[in-house]
């Protein structure tokens, strides 16, 4: 199983190397670093796992408990605190809100993945805000986002991102490129293999907060052959 993903990971990374060798050839100025490339990558995939195919404007609540979702997911184990191990974080808050997560960590995810600014004043339930972060509710928090949650179980299997093409012009560099979803006991790796597949389309720009500001991403189901 392990020389199955090594060498999984090694036909991806063939795949996407190519292409970021070409930007920084055409475009260097605009290309991410790699580092900047790995976080990219892992939103997609973490994007693509809660149903978000496509950009849109969303409402002040929405755009607060898809923040909130999207750093349970992906940046829980390293960016936020938990109740039973900061316990002086939580003191006077009750016992439903277990995480926290720092205010600059949620108001940059909130412009730079969905394109948004938080409202203090309308956000979901679930959500509190105090003069530092984001205290959270994950019990209500998942309560409420309906056909994401029947979506969960498909973070648990093996997900993989490859770039097929790369442009940049201006102040946008764009990639596109195919993802799948593997089952933990894939044999080959063929996407015949494959639980899902998709392609997508996505364009950024450098963020005032820092790192790329998503502006627009577009996956479709099943598109790849």
């Amino acid at each position: 199983m392990a020389k199955f993903f090594i060498s999984l990971l090694a036909g991806l990374c063939s795949l996407f190397c190519p292409a970021l060798q070409a930007c920084a050839t055409s475009v260097p100025m605009i290309c991410p670093s790699v580092r900047e490339e790995l976080i990219i990558r892992n939103s997609i995939l973490k994007l693509w796992g809660m149903n978000w195919t496509e950009s849109r404007v969303l409402d002040a609540e929405e755009l607060s408990r898809m923040t909130m979702l999207f750093l349970d997911i992906t940046y829980k184990d390293t960016l936020a605190e938990d109740r039973t191990l900061f316990p002086q974080r939580f003191e006077g808050k009750p016992s439903l809100y277990t995480f926290y997560f720092p205010k600059a960590v949620v108001e940059k995810a909130a412009y730079n993945i969905f394109g948004g600014h938080l409202d203090a004043a309308r956000l979901a339930d679930g959500i509190f805000q105090d003069t530092d972060g984001y205290f959270v509710d994950r019990s209500l928090l998942y309560a409420q986002t309906g056909s994401v949650l029947r979506d969960m179980e498909r973070h648990d299997e093996p997900r993989f991102l490859a770039v097929t093409g790369v442009q940049g012009g201006g102040h946008i560099f764009s990639f596109e490129g195919t993802l799948c979803s593997f089952p933990h006991d894939a044999g080959d790796g063929s996407l015949q293999q494959a639980t899902s597949t998709a392609s997508f389309v996505v364009s950024l720009s450098r963020s005032t907060m820092g790192g790329w500001k998503i502006e627009s991403l577009k996956i479709t189901e099943g598109t790849v052959h």
